[in-house]
């Protein structure tokens, strides 16, 4: 049996994290949870990950700052992917989503097959670190609450879909 790709799981809603990491595991991911932004750093120094799934509204440090922090660490998973699942679904979401270094945004209630698909494209374009150049301002215009991708750190150029 193939190895369970290891994925970090960023939610202080129990329920939404059971629902989050049961659903991961249905895909075939293993899942480790913490309930806030220290417990995801503490997390990361013990860990490695192939991608984190940040909520933002949370105790103390939100999931903006949280992945403000990581990004600025000088740690090698600085880079890890990071997925932001939130409620929050407003443009100006989006786009601090984004800013903080973020790299693809769902909003809450979504798809179990449109996560699935989300994951599976931040895993590959991270893996082959391939992206599509699209102009940062027409990236923005076409950005829709439900689902979109960026990768922000990578030359500056964005994916959309």
């Amino acid at each position: 049996m193939p190895a369970l790709i290891p994925c970090m799981v960023v939610e202080d809603d129990p329920i939404q994290s059971f629902v989050l990491r049961e659903q991961l595991k249905f895909m075939g991911y293993a899942s480790q949870e913490a309930e806030n932004a220290s417990q995801a750093l503490d997390l990361l120094e013990r860990q490695d990950f192939a991608v984190a799934l940040m909520d933002v509204r949370m105790p103390g440090m939100n999931g903006w700052q949280a992945t403000e922090t990581i990004r600025a660490s000088p740690r090698p998973w600085r880079n890890i992917p990071i997925i932001c699942v939130t409620a929050f679904a407003f443009l100006s979401d989006i786009k601090r989503a984004f800013a903080s270094g973020m790299d693809a945004y769902i909003s809450k209630p979504y798809a179990y097959e449109t996560l699935g698909k989300l994951i599976h494209l931040v895993l590959r374009e991270s893996a082959e670190g391939r992206i599509s150049n699209c102009g940062e301002q027409s990236c923005i215009e076409h950005l829709t609450p439900s689902c979109c991708y960026r990768r922000r750190r990578r030359h500056g150029a964005a994916v959309c879909f």
